[in-house]
């Protein structure tokens, strides 16, 4: 638990220091085109907006004209929500993520109860894969904040055959004879964004996440009509999110995004990293690797599990 608590205080602390730099420093696109500009001798020509690939940031490109009436002149900076407005782009847009494909299962001790059930591995038992699948959908409520909602369900069925008796839930189960478990993990999260400003290719966010869990387990011998055991769980956790993005070209983006929180009895932590091909101004292709990783100790129940994904997907903002 040390080591999480380290490593998520090392990326807040990151993040705040990047989006402070960002507050006052001047974006690399601005600084490229402005080399030499004079802005007080030229006169604005056309004006639009565009949305930064692979982000969630509108600029504004401006032609101008020097003296003379000649326009050779771009100007790139990212977009006022009144320029937005007064050139008929809407700020409240969506994006919807979508995204499949497959999770392994390294670790998921589970004990029920806590104290005084048996302990077991299904990581040990059957490591997967199993398909998996997830949704994002983005409110882009202006160029700085967005509300974020995540559906990520999460189960994984399999039978074995323990070598000892398995105590769980008050239910004995006999070593040797064939039993199911069914995990499930399902979470429903709404999460606030703040998104700094751009720092050359790099774009910055923060912000909190209201997680909603619903987990269950169940070990079950079919051959036996009372011989079934389970436990479940729907409760609230809150986490921190951070996350960042990094622009290769004008097409190719790589992401990176967390939510995490440790405490006294538990801690939860999602990350991703993904990198992503636009191919229009509305549609990415996307894959990436993420870490599902945590659980709680608690007198209930113990679990503790490590889940690897392995993912391809699409995002389209409208």
């Amino acid at each position: 638990m040390m080591r999480f608590n380290s490593l998520l205080s090392f990326l807040l602390a990151l993040v705040l220091i990047c989006g402070s730099t960002a507050a006052n420093a001047t974006n690399d696109f601005i600084q490229i085109q402005e080399s030499g500009w004079k802005t007080q001798s030229s006169t604005l020509v056309q004006m639009s907006l565009n949305q930064q690939p692979g982000s969630e940031t509108w600029m504004a490109v401006e032609t101008r004209a020097a003296s003379e009436g000649k326009a050779e002149e771009v100007q790139f900076r990212p977009a006022t929500e009144a320029e937005i407005a007064q050139n008929g782009q809407n700020a409240y847009r969506f994006i919807l993520n979508a995204e499949g494909g497959v999770v392994f299962q390294s670790n998921n001790i589970i004990s029920v109860p806590g104290g005084s059930g048996s302990r077991f591995n299904l990581g040990e038992v059957n490591s997967g894969p199993f398909a998996s699948y997830r949704l994002y959908l983005w409110w882009m409520i202006n160029q700085k904040h967005s509300i974020r909602v995540l559906y990520a369900p999460l189960s994984v069925s399999t039978s074995f055959t323990p070598s000892q008796d398995i105590l769980f839930d008050q239910v004995n189960f006999l070593a040797g004879r064939s039993i199911d478990a069914f995990y499930k993990f399902n979470s429903y999260r709404v999460s606030y964004i703040y998104h700094f400003d751009p720092v050359g290719k790099f774009l910055f966010r923060a912000g909190f996440t209201a997680k909603i869990r619903d987990a269950g387990i169940q070990i079950k011998d079919p051959t036996l009509s009372a011989g079934t055991g389970s436990t479940s769980d729907i409760g609230f956790v809150p986490l921190l999110n951070v996350g960042a993005r990094y622009l290769l070209n004008d097409a190719v983006y790589i992401d990176f995004d967390m939510d995490a929180l440790a405490g006294p009895v538990g801690r939860a932590v999602d990350a991703s990293l993904r990198a992503g091909y636009q191919i229009s101004p509305n549609w990415a292709a996307e894959a990436g690797y993420r870490v599902v990783e945590g659980g709680a100790d608690v007198a209930q129940v113990y679990n503790f599990a490590w889940f690897n994904y392995v993912f391809v997907g699409v995002s389209g903002r409208y």
